[in-house]
């Protein structure tokens, strides 16, 4: 009666909640102290623990509820419930999943971990190692080689990493665009040589494995892929979510489903509680909110989720090789360099200065931690490869001036204008105007690269852009620097004159500061590398040669690269000399592909391609 009398009504269930929180509180608390869970075993811990965990979820809900639940919106309300539940899900399936030990140790056998870390570069790890914030690069470096990794002229990621996997050119392997099927390339890549001698493959996030196939192993296809096929099928929820997260459609619905098939394969406590704030960060955003404030939060999210899995999956399999991908330095490199080397641009507002200039650093540091987590379920038979397809620097034409913006033209409304949408798909590296040409219009090369160079500035008749053909179907291009302050002059395209300000892009100017450099990133650690070793000379043409040898593998006399021998003991280059074989590529296995692959016709690919480059912010 008299609990009646002093909260009358529904106050009653609150103040219980309320109750039943504080203890459940004391009890998880009491649990952890003194390290009491990791001592104790069997189901009945578990479940009271996830009873404890509810208990307080819901005691939070309600609290909140009561306190603020007159001045936030239904929807709002909804929203929270919808996250809370998730979270009570997540983290209570957590707690009552078994933890993994790892299913490589001990065989004995020469096994390949490759980390690729998109756009790494040292002019950022440098420092950041120095002052001891890179720990787990920096023990790599000290037991094993390291150096700068040459790239190659075009600087574009796909078309990198496919040279990376197959030690080839662009000519040989084919791939000239970023959404590029697994079965259009044209040679194998070092996946393939080793499935065909039974070994076990795992790949999460490399470029052209979508769609993917049966395996030993699994497989997580790229950013950029259009479907969300895996192997096995069961991790179809990494691509469902990375598309909601893309598309910024999460719902409670997607969070559960996703949520319970992501703890179930290794989702860890402090991922959870990124999640969890990204999801009430979305809810309330303060009035100064802009993109900048979520660009980077979001890849730091989708890095720690696919670390998480990675690390559990490649912890459950045992594997032969073990390939890890993320773009995140590569996507936060782009757009938070001003912020970095603001002095470098001088027209970047003090205050955003003060908010983003560590940004880069930070997205940094997550990768290191990537590195530790992803080194855990590694023996000391695993030869470890760290690499980055390209480095960064800062973007000499980047900024907020009419100058600046004299040199970013929207390629997918210059490709409209004289006629060639229909045939070319086309997205920015910086400055640069890359076009790849579709496979029915490629022998249309030569006269797509006079209709470019045909374009002129009215008063001083000058070519508006530099334009070279790179191979057939490719084609680079970039307003020529000769021509200055472009804007309010006339331009004279095919058939038509316009105003040069009717293809500028001023989004593309403000927001690129960060472009690619030509030397990336490379570090190795195994049981047959040099110590401390700093590599002269290493290219992206490289690796797979250096991963056959120290697999005991003969190299192909077709791969356009060499065995990294500064990287490698003398004992061990002395007792095994390099072996070459003619190709790999004679011996092509067919392979049972996931999904529906015909519905994916060349056109629906363009499509979709447009849609994930727009979405990088590399075409407008």
């Amino acid at each position: 009666m008299l609990c009646v009398k002093i909260f009358p009504g529904h106050h009653i269930r609150t103040v219980s909640s309320l109750l039943a929180m504080g203890l459940s509180l004391y009890f998880i608390i009491w649990l952890f102290s003194s390290s009491r869970y990791e001592s104790s075993s069997g189901t009945v811990v578990n479940v009271l623990l996830t009873v404890a965990i509810i208990a307080v979820g819901v005691g939070l809900y309600k609290l909140f509820a009561t306190l603020f639940g007159s001045i936030i919106s239904r929807k709002r309300r909804l929203w929270l419930a919808g996250i809370h539940i998730v979270l009570i899900l997540i983290i209570g399936l957590a707690s009552l999943s078994p933890s993994l030990t790892s299913g490589n140790g001990g065989s004995g056998k020469d096994k390949v971990l490759i980390l690729g870390f998109d756009g790494a570069s040292w002019n950022v790890l440098d420092p950041l190692v120095e002052k001891g914030e890179m720990p787990n690069l920096k023990k790599l470096m000290d037991s094993g080689a390291y150096g700068n990794l040459r790239s190659a002229e075009p600087l574009v990621s796909p078309l990198i990493w496919a040279t990376i996997a197959s030690g080839k050119t662009i000519e040989k392997h084919g791939v000239i665009s970023f959404a590029y099927p697994s079965y259009y390339v044209k040679c194998s890549r070092i996946w393939d040589i080793l499935e065909r001698r039974g070994e076990s493959i795992g790949l999460c996030g490399y470029f052209q494995t979508w769609p993917p196939w049966k395996t030993n192993g699994f497989i997580i296809p790229e950013h950029v892929a259009p479907g969300t096929e895996t192997y096995p099928r069961s991790l179809g929820f990494v691509r469902e979510l990375y598309l909601a997260a893309k598309n910024r459609k999460i719902t409670p619905t997607t969070g559960i489903l996703c949520g319970f098939s992501a703890v179930r394969n290794g989702l860890r406590l402090r991922t959870m509680r990124l999640a969890a704030a990204s999801l009430l960060g979305r809810l309330f955003r303060p009035r100064d909110y802009v993109d900048l404030d979520e660009h980077y939060r979001k890849r730091i999210l989708i890095l720690r989720i696919h670390t998480d899995i990675f690390s559990h999956l490649a912890g459950k399999h045992p594997l032969d090789l073990a390939i890890f991908y993320t773009k995140v330095p590569d996507n936060v490199s782009h757009v938070y360099w001003k912020f970095m080397e603001s002095e470098k641009f001088g027209d970047v507002p003090e205050e955003e200065v003060a908010k983003y200039s560590g940004v880069i650093a930070e997205c940094y540091r997550e990768f290191d931690k990537s590195i530790g987590q992803l080194l855990e379920n590694i023996d000391d038979n695993t030869t470890v490869y760290v690499a980055s397809d390209h480095g960064f620097k800062a973007c000499e034409w980047a900024g907020h001036t009419e100058a600046a913006m004299s040199y970013y033209v929207s390629s997918q409304k210059l490709m409209e204008l004289i006629g060639l949408s229909n045939k070319v798909d086309a997205f920015h590296q910086a400055r640069d105007i890359h076009v790849k040409i579709h496979a029915s219009y490629t022998d249309e090369t030569d006269s797509i690269v006079e209709i470019l160079n045909s374009i002129t500035v009215v008063d001083t008749g000058k070519r508006l852009f530099e334009v070279e053909k790179l191979f057939p179907g490719f084609i680079r291009m970039a307003v020529d620097s000769s021509n200055k302050n472009l804007l309010g002059k006339r331009i004279d395209l095919v058939d038509s004159q316009i105003e040069f300000s009717e293809i500028a892009d001023r989004a593309q100017s403000m927001r690129i500061s960060g472009v690619h450099a030509i030397d990336g990133v490379i570090v190795m650690k195994g049981p047959h590398v040099r110590r401390n070793q700093w590599l002269d000379d290493a290219t992206i043409f490289d690796i797979t040669p250096t991963v056959l040898y120290l697999l005991g593998l003969p190299v192909g006399e077709d791969m356009d690269g060499k065995v990294i021998s500064q990287a490698i003991s003398e004992t061990y280059l002395e007792s095994n000399p390099i072996a070459y074989v003619p190709t790999y590529d004679d011996r092509k296995v067919e392979k049972e592909y996931i999904g529906d692959i015909a519905q994916y016709k060349e056109e629906e690919l363009n499509q979709k391609l447009k849609e994930d480059l727009r979405a990088l912010g590399y075409i407008r």
